[in-house]
């Protein structure tokens, strides 16, 4: 994904070819290596998807789609550019330099617009997680992508059309500033730093309310349950005359059944030991029982305790909790990384971007070149951001690229 808005490629004659030199021999194994890496790697991110269903959740169709979009750059962009660094002039024809425009444009905006649809998506996951959840799917996604896709189009086709129409030069290839103004400012404004801007607001916000979510260290519902200590309390009933054939009594107490509180028989067990001593008031106590209760102030005679059903459903619904917690934290880590990974490799040429735009004198051709790279090799590393972000990749490359 690139942009050239600056970037002259001269279409020359046969007559004008240079000759051959150690320096562009290894300027294109290098050049070519880079390309073949950046088609290797993200076809490899496509295989690891198909085959591996882990991998096929709703926010690596996204993962998809900045994999194609990077494949198109290597092959539609990075491979024509190479070419043409290599040889140094544009062999390829006044169609084809129409072509590269467009990819190299396009492509530009079909990543950063997926970016930023990445990021809102992670917003809305965060911020009304269960809104997101009851309306967030696999179709939903993918029209997102399409409208990606369409949005593309319509904002840069015309433009590109118009512009090899009207401002064509024989012998050169070029997208020039100084003849399309009006669209400078579109592309500063939404291919750069409005869409900057958003990515950011957005990744911000995502930090801040999984930090918060990871302070606060909620505590379920069934945990306080769980959690509550026993404490054993020793039925006391007066003695009486009672004979030694009598083993046992029964009294009537309050039990816990399944959600309710039945009066149930709750055999007792007397000591066959002597009476206790007197208390104060000169009564005899016989203890004749331990029984374990929850201790709580909330526990009282004939009061419904908690429901065996809810408690699973309680039980259920803190696990999915935390299932969702842990999915929401390895997506922003992925994200961090494809973040990251954009902002090393498009800073710079943002900023070159704006000064040539203003002052094209003060940018070198050397400097120009190096950031339009970088902005290329954006393509390249994404394929490593999601193997070092992610251990669902990584284990798929791994199984992919080691098997026997």
């Amino acid at each position: 994904m690139n942009n050239s808005t600056t970037t002259s490629v001269n279409i020359t004659t046969t007559d004008d070819i240079p000759t051959v030199t150690w320096k562009r021999v290894i300027t294109g194994i290098v050049l070519y290596g880079i390309v073949l890496l950046t088609i290797f790697g993200n076809s490899l991110v496509l295989v690891a998807v198909a085959k591996t269903k882990r991998l096929q959740t709703v926010f690596n169709f996204y993962v998809i789609n900045l994999a194609i979009t990077d494949i198109l750059v290597a092959v539609c962009g990075m491979s024509f550019y190479t070419t043409n660094t290599v040889l140094g002039y544009w062999p390829f024809g006044s169609f084809l330099c129409g072509v590269w425009i467009f990819f190299d444009y396009g492509m530009t905006f079909a990543s950063v617009f997926t970016l930023i649809v990445i990021s809102i998506d992670r917003f809305w996951s965060v911020t009304w997680s269960v809104h997101y959840r009851a309306h967030h799917n696999k179709s939903k996604c993918i029209r997102l992508i399409i409208a990606v896709w369409v949005f593309m189009i319509v904002l840069w086709l015309p433009p590109c059309v118009l512009d090899r129409v009207n401002n064509a030069v024989p012998g050169q290839c070029i997208w020039e500033p100084s003849n399309n103004k009006e669209f400078v400012i579109v592309i500063a404004t939404i291919g750069h730093h409005g869409s900057f801007a958003i990515l950011l607001i957005c990744y911000i916000r995502v930090f801040y309310v999984l930090r918060k979510r990871n302070n606060l260290n909620l505590v379920g519902p069934l945990q306080k349950v769980q959690d509550q200590p026993s404490t054993s309390r020793v039925v006391n009933g007066i003695s009486n005359k009672i004979d030694e054939s009598q083993s046992k009594d029964s009294i009537e107490e309050s039990a816990v059944a399944k959600g309710t509180v039945a009066n149930k028989k709750i055999e007792i067990k007397k000591s066959p030991t002597s009476l206790s001593p007197p208390n104060r008031n000169g009564i005899h106590l016989d203890p004749i029982s331990i029984i374990t209760i929850p201790s709580t102030s909330q526990i009282k005679p004939d009061a419904a305790m908690v429901n065996n059903d809810d408690v699973k459903k309680q039980r259920q619904q803190l696990k999915s909790d935390r299932r969702n917690d842990r999915h929401e934290r390895r997506v922003f880590i992925t994200l961090t990384y494809i973040l990251i990974g954009y902002i090393i490799s498009w800073l710079p040429f943002h900023i070159v971007f704006d000064v040539s735009a203003i002052a094209p004198d003060k940018v070198s051709t050397n400097v120009f070149v190096i950031t339009f790279w970088m902005s290329y090799c954006n393509s390249t590393i994404n394929p490593f951001l999601y193997n070092f972000s992610s251990t669902d990749f990584r284990n798929a490359f791994r199984e992919l690229l080691c098997r026997k």
